[in-house]
């Protein structure tokens, strides 16, 4: 878009999504425990996730749409929700973005 002279206008839309537990061993560590808001650092006192909260951008004036993050959690509060929105707010805008909020 900065090449064309454009100013890339996206929608920011956020989902929750139940998932399935899986843990499983990447010949390195554990994956699939919850990794936000937990408050602990060891995989054995970790809570299995049971959902997932998902970003994603959506180009209004183009077309593509891309996930720009992802937390496993096991309920977090609204607060905590709306930290993240703001975090992502913060990033696009950074990014030289504009993003327009639809929730």
């Amino acid at each position: 878009m900065k090449q064309n002279s454009k100013q890339l206008i996206c929608g920011l839309l956020m989902d929750e999504m139940h998932i399935k537990e899986n843990i499983s061993y990447n010949n390195q560590r554990l994956q699939g425990y919850v990794n936000y808001g937990s408050g602990t650092n060891g995989n054995d006192s970790l809570p299995m996730p049971t959902q997932v909260l998902v970003f994603m951008l959506v180009a209004i004036n183009s077309c593509w749409k891309v996930p720009i993050a992802y937390f496993l959690i096991n309920g977090i509060s609204s607060q905590e929700k709306s930290n993240f929105v703001n975090i992502c707010l913060s990033n696009v805008h950074e990014a030289g973005v504009i993003a327009k909020t639809n929730f």
